[in-house]
């Protein structure tokens, strides 16, 4: 028998909530359109809006009957590491940003000396035919670009150097 892993789920200011991968497997969820979903819950079945999704952090906004919602999932790896405090470290002493996968850089949106916050987006990156918005991981300026709008660019290969 396989162990049912725990996930954490955050929304917005309501709080958090803990999830066993059973629970998560039980969920009755119908999938109407490329980004919409039918969910039952015990007050009747909702629509449920996937407005946005970011892989990176987990992060997915919603929006069920108007309301949008921030909800983060995190596992039991997400876990151990906020825990540790390693995920905030990473933030601090991040000194660059490199491609997350091969692509070509469509666009560049920061430019030297530019001051960035973590989330701000800092280049636009065309992988598998999608636009993908690549995100400062955290707070920082500007010290180098090391891509020009329409380089081909390896996974892991050095983008913008930070200070």
């Amino acid at each position: 028998m396989s162990k049912s892993e725990k996930y954490k789920v955050s929304i917005d200011h309501y709080g958090e909530l803990s999830l066993d991968s059973s629970e998560v497997k039980a969920l009755d969820i119908q999938k109407i359109s490329r980004n919409e979903y039918l969910v039952q819950t015990p007050l009747g079945p909702e629509k449920v809006v996937v407005e946005a999704f970011d892989l990176d952090s987990k992060k997915v906004t919603l929006l069920i009957n108007h309301k949008r919602l921030n909800v983060v999932l995190k596992n039991e790896l997400d876990q151990l590491i906020d825990k540790m405090g390693y995920a905030e470290a990473m933030k601090k002493g991040f000194t660059n940003l490199s491609a997350p996968m091969p692509g070509l850089v469509l666009e560049i949106k920061v430019k030297v000396g530019d001051q960035v916050m973590e989330g701000d987006p800092m280049l636009v990156l065309e992988a598998m035919k999608m636009e993908n918005v690549i995100k400062s991981p955290g707070d920082g300026i500007i010290k180098e670009i090391l891509v020009n709008q329409g380089d081909k660019v390896n996974k892991a290969q050095v983008l913008i150097d930070m200070e």
